[in-house]
């Protein structure tokens, strides 16, 4: 009884759900962030340090050097390591 009691509720417990491609979902391991070094972009959200920024019309998941970026401030790619996508400031002038 035990030992059945211990198996159902370990399938209550467990998840179950695939998250596979097929579903939209996808491992941001597997895209190369590379092609953003040195490009520019605007932050989306407030970047302390972390945020959404729109970089070449994408949304990506940023980490800010400086420790506050304003939302719609104008922002540069610095770094790239893996999925971790490094921006500041930018020192461009916008017209």
């Amino acid at each position: 009884m035990t030992i059945w009691f211990g198996i159902v509720m370990w399938k209550h417990i467990v998840l179950r759900i695939e998250m596979g491609s097929d579903k939209g979902y996808h491992s941001s391991t597997k895209e190369d962030y590379s092609e953003y070094l040195g490009q520019t972009g605007v932050a989306l959200t407030v970047l302390r340090p972390a945020g959404t920024a729109m970089i070449d019309n994408k949304r990506l998941d940023v980490v800010s050097v400086d420790d506050f970026i304003g939302v719609d401030m104008p922002i540069q790619v610095v770094g790239v390591n893996g999925a971790k996508v490094t921006v500041e400031k930018s020192r461009q002038q916008t017209g």
